[in-house]
């Protein structure tokens, strides 16, 4: 039986800006290509 390794990263972000958005499509985008589904992204919002 093999473990699955995830890893868990956490982006803060201030409102839901273009900035914010496109910094959630980058890291989301990266993770896909570098990590493959072995992560967690959670987003927290500060506003």
């Amino acid at each position: 039986m093999k473990i699955e390794e995830k890893h868990i990263l956490t982006l803060y972000i201030a409102g839901k800006t273009q900035k914010a958005i496109r910094a959630i499509e980058n890291i989301n985008n990266y993770c896909e290509e570098h990590l493959q589904n072995s992560y967690v992204l959670e987003v927290v919002d500060l506003k």
